[in-house]
C-alpha cells in the first residue's frame, strides 16, 4: 500500500470519515466519486417500510451472543427456536395464537381460553390423580380412576341404576304390638306403649326399679318365684344359721348345718336310740 504524505493523508481520512457518517446517519445517502448513489442505513431501514426484510428458506435471523434465539422458515414450516440457556418467554398483557387468521388460544391475565377441541395425553392438577381421557360410557364399564365422565354418561348410568330400585306408594302404616298410632294419609306417628315400671320418652324408654333386670343388684318385695333355681349360696336376714334355733321363727329359713346341729343335740337326750336297737311303746 502506498503511503501518502501527511498533507494528503489527513484530508483523505477526513473525507472517509465524512462518508462513513453520511452512510450511517444521513437521510439522503451520498454519491460516490464515480457517480454511484449509495443509500444510507437510515434510508435502507426506511425503505423497508411495511414490506419487511426478506430471508430465503433456512436463512436464520439470530439473536444473542451465542445465537441463542433463531427465527426462520425451513421451506415446510416456520420456527422460533431457543437453542441456548434459559427459557423462551412470550410476555404481553394479552397473547393470541391463531391458525388461518382465526384465534385458537387466547391468554390473558384471567387465564387461557381455547377455541376448538383439546386433545391431551395427560392432565394433572395439584392432586395426585392424572386425567388421561374423557369417557362417554353409559354403563361406565371401564371403571377408570384416571378418566372423566361426560354428563350424558353419568345421567344414563344413574337413571339405569335408579330404575332397578323397587318403587311404590305406602298406603298405610299400622301400629303393631306395643305400639299405637299409624294412619293412611299425611304424616304418620307411631307411639311406644309404656307399662308398669316402663315409661316411653321422646328419645328413650326408661325402666324403673320395679322391673327386674338380668344385671346389677335389686331388692324384690312381695314377689313370687316359680320354679326358682338357686345356685352357689343363699344369704340375707331371712336365712338363719342358728344351731339352737332360738328365734323359733315361722317366716325364716334354717340352714342345713343349723338343722343338723339342732337335731343331733336334741336327739341325744330324748331317749331315742341313736345307734341300732328298736323302739317299743
Amino acid at each position: 500500500m502506498a503511503e501518502l504524505p501527511l498533507d494528503q493523508a489527513v484530508p483523505r481520512f477526513k473525507t472517509n470519515e465524512d462518508r462513513l457518517d453520511t452512510f450511517v446517519n444521513s437521510a439522503t445517502g451520498y454519491t460516490t466519486s464515480g457517480g454511484t448513489s449509495v443509500q444510507s442505513i437510515q434510508q435502507f431501514l426506511a425503505s423497508i417500510g411495511s414490506n419487511g426484510i426478506d430471508f430465503i428458506d433456512n436463512a436464520k435471523a439470530r439473536f444473542g451472543t451465542g445465537n441463542d434465539l433463531e427465527i426462520y422458515h425451513s421451506g415446510s414450516g416456520s420456527f422460533i427456536r431457543d437453542t441456548g440457556t434459559g427459557d423462551l418467554t412470550i410476555d404481553g398483557s394479552a397473547i393470541s395464537i391463531q391458525t388461518a387468521s382465526a384465534e385458537r388460544i387466547s391468554v390473558s391475565a384471567t387465564g387461557i381460553n381455547v377455541t376448538g377441541t383439546v386433545e391431551f395425553d395427560g392432565l394433572s392438577g395439584t392432586g395426585a390423580v392424572t386425567i388421561t381421557d374423557i369417557a362417554d360410557e353409559d354403563n361406565m364399564a371401564s371403571n377408570s380412576a384416571t378418566k372423566l365422565a361426560t354428563q350424558q354418561s353419568i345421567k344414563a348410568y344413574v337413571d339405569t341404576q335408579v330404575a332397578t330400585i323397587p318403587t311404590g306408594d305406602i298406603t298405610s302404616v299400622v301400629a303393631g304390638t306395643g305400639l299405637t298410632g299409624g294412619g293412611t294419609t299425611g304424616d304418620v306417628t307411631l307411639n311406644v306403649i309404656g307399662g308398669t315400671g316402663i315409661t316411653a320418652n321422646a328419645n328413650d324408654i326408661a325402666i324403673d326399679a320395679t322391673v327386674g333386670t338380668l344385671t346389677g343388684t335389686q331388692t324384690f318385695t312381695n314377689k313370687t318365684l316359680t320354679s326358682a333355681v338357686l345356685n352357689t349360696s343363699v344369704s340375707g336376714t331371712a336365712v338363719l344359721d342358728e344351731d339352737n334355733m332360738a328365734s323359733n321363727s315361722a317366716t325364716k329359713l334354717a340352714t342345713q348345718q343349723s338343722i343338723k346341729a339342732y337335731v343331733d343335740a336334741n336327739a341325744g337326750g330324748s331317749g331315742l336310740p341313736t345307734t341300732g336297737g328298736t323302739m317299743t311303746g
